[in-house]
């Protein structure tokens, strides 16, 4: 029996059912009526919860890094990963770092003072030393969208390079020959950042014009970077470019900062693509391409892994979402 099929048959929440299970009924002021509803099903089918963390062998709290709770993706993953979380009966400890590898640092070195079951991470660091001492001590690491270079740590990322290549490929086909490709990107070292870049290099190879102009420019993945970014262009170039590809929504976040700040400045023709997705994008009145991120897959898919402990990477399809193409494509 499934906890949904539990609680449809006590007549409450599943999220009522999971409190009630984990013996938290008293912190949420659950009747008495409410649980002994619950708890009779329990006895009378034998139930037992293969998703619920085991108590008496393991604590229910995990760890959550991210960069930051400003960019967009990283808010939505926090955001499914603590309602899948929440449901299973774990309870949540959120760090944001900033990209600042001794930020993540001194927040790791904090993490080993708490008894935790896991982390997920999103990491800026370049080695793995710090994440391997933690799982010496039983802590289970997985890595996500970004893995630890030459590292054996699970990872749950997605193919950014095909996506990148595709995005591209689509965007080349409404830019003319002798207008540049400019790609806006994050930090460069970054294993990510490499797979995004080696995808448009990809596209541009395959296309009929391979030797057209690309030019690069990498920063962080922030949108004060993307302002500054199309500040920096504009300042040189005394335009901003048509056909634009950012390495990350925030990243274009920033670029359309800069032109509400200077809406004169506006290109008549754009042409976009960003890795990354938002509804905002559904409001702009020109070309723009994205790659959606699905972040409920990646949380399950985190969740599954620490259940089975599976040591293998796991890869996530992207969506690619295309908007206000020319009527020729």
């Amino acid at each position: 029996m499934k906890l949904e099929e539990l609680a449809r048959l006590a007549g409450v929440s599943k999220a009522t059912a999971n409190i009630i299970l984990s013996g938290k009924a008293d912190r949420y002021k659950i009747s008495h009526a409410t649980r002994n509803k619950v708890m009779v099903l329990v006895e009378k089918y034998h139930y037992t919860s293969d998703s619920q963390p085991d108590t008496a062998s393991t604590n229910n709290l995990l760890a959550l890094i991210i960069p930051s709770l400003t960019h967009h993706g990283f808010a939505r993953l926090t955001h499914e990963i603590e309602t899948l979380g929440r449901e299973r009966g774990y309870q949540w400890l959120l760090c944001c770092t900033q990209d600042d590898p001794e930020k993540e640092k001194a927040i790791i070195k904090g993490l080993q003072s708490i008894k935790i079951q896991a982390v997920m991470t999103v990491s800026a660091l370049w080695e793995d030393g710090l994440y391997r001492t933690m799982q010496q001590r039983g802590v289970e690491i997985i890595t996500v969208e970004r893995q630890l270079p030459d590292s054996p740590i699970p990872s749950i990322t997605c193919d950014e390079q095909r996506a990148t290549k595709e995005l591209c490929q689509l965007l080349l086909t409404s830019k003319p020959e002798q207008e540049p490709l400019v790609y806006f990107g994050g930090i460069s070292t970054m294993a990510c950042s490499e797979q995004r870049l080696a995808g448009i290099h990809l596209a541009l190879s395959e296309s009929a014009h391979p030797s057209q102009d690309i030019q690069i420019f990498h920063k962080d993945y922030s949108a004060t970077a993307g302002l500054e970014l199309a500040s920096d262009y504009f300042s040189k170039h005394q335009q901003l470019p048509n056909s634009l590809f950012t390495g990350s929504f925030t990243l274009m976040e920033g670029v359309l900062q800069y032109i509400r700040q200077y809406p004169e400045r506006r290109p008549e023709r754009l042409n976009w693509a960003t890795f990354g997705d938002s509804y905002i994008l559904d409001l702009l009145p020109f070309t723009v391409l994205s790659c959606r991120q699905e972040y409920g897959q990646i949380a399950s898919q985190f969740f599954s892994m620490l259940k089975n402990k599976t040591s293998q990477p796991s890869v996530i399809p992207l969506t690619l979402v295309q908007r206000n193409l020319p009527a020729s494509q």
